[in-house]
């Protein structure tokens, strides 16, 4: 399993290899595999109730409906290699582009139009729709190698971007969310959470050693953000004052822990690369 996000229908759906996952809150699970050994990657509710994803090996973005209907548009940008996608405020898919090095934007119908980053190398890993109207996104290329991204980036829905650089060598970033407080939040693979307000001031807390892994990050149902750590066996919450607090975890193959979201139950519900969705109870 790799991403996941709560779709239309109240149920927990997932990216794996082979296809499309959903999971009822009962832990119950229907597939729709059509990809044999290939993996979509980023998965999320689009304005048409579809379920939206990105398909690196097929360079497309896809979409499902709740019962398993399937239909792919092909990236004009060979090997762009689609990575994070959210639902934007202006009713289209916008999407990170790894290796393309741009941010994409597809309407329902399948329009796809692409933005170059003004950054060469950037790696786009995720992208979010923040608080004020825009997206923002993050890329994992590690600093201070010369052209690399050290830096969190904004663009508006008319294809404006602006950069906003980190003041520390931070090593990327994976993931980002909107948080609770209004400001952008992103995990660092450096033992380390990024605070970010719409005005681009940037601000980060310590989680751990530098060997720490931050991975995935998610709003909690407790108003809190909480993170996956691809290097230790835990799971990690931190409050929007930066108070952090970290949960070891005791489960199936250890690390290498992905995304996760807040169920509809009240729970965090996470992955494993190695084939497992958990759910961790804040009871």
């Amino acid at each position: 399993m790799f991403n996941l996000t709560v779709g239309p229908d109240g149920n927990i759906w997932f990216t794996e290899s082979g296809g499309i996952g959903r999971i009822g809150m009962d832990g119950q699970i229907t597939e729709f595999l059509w990809l044999g050994n290939d993996s979509p990657q980023a998965i999320t509710v689009g304005p048409d109730r579809k379920l939206w994803f990105t398909y690196t090996a097929g360079n497309s973005i896809g979409s499902i409906t709740t019962d398993g209907v399937v239909i792919e548009y092909p990236l004009p940008t060979a090997s762009a290699g689609p990575r994070g996608i959210v639902k934007g405020p202006d009713g289209n898919l916008w999407f990170a582009e790894y290796s393309a090095n741009s941010i994409g934007r597809i309407t329902t119908s399948g329009k796809v139009t692409e933005f170059p980053v003004p950054t060469a190398n950037s790696c786009l890993e995720n992208i979010t729709t923040g608080p004020d109207g825009n997206l923002w996104y993050v890329g994992d290329c590690l600093p201070p190698n010369p052209g690399r991204q050290n830096y969190v980036g904004r663009i508006t829905t008319d294809g404006t971007i602006t950069q906003f650089p980190f003041t520390s060598q931070m090593g990327g970033a994976i993931d980002i969310v909107a948080g609770p407080d209004g400001n952008l939040w992103v995990t660092e693979p450096i033992g380390r959470i990024g605070r970010i307000s719409t005005d681009g001031t940037i601000v980060e807390f310590n989680v751990g050693v530098p060997a720490n892994g931050p991975y995935g990050i998610t709003v909690g149902p407790d108003g809190a953000i909480w993170y996956t750590d691809y290097r230790a066996t835990i799971i990690g919450r931190i409050t929007t004052d930066g108070v952090s607090t970290q949960y070891p975890l005791t489960v199936p193959f250890g690390t290498s822990f992905g995304y996760l979201v807040a169920g509809p139950d009240g729970n965090i519900w996470f992955t494993n690369w190695d084939e497992y969705i958990y759910r961790f109870s804040l009871q």
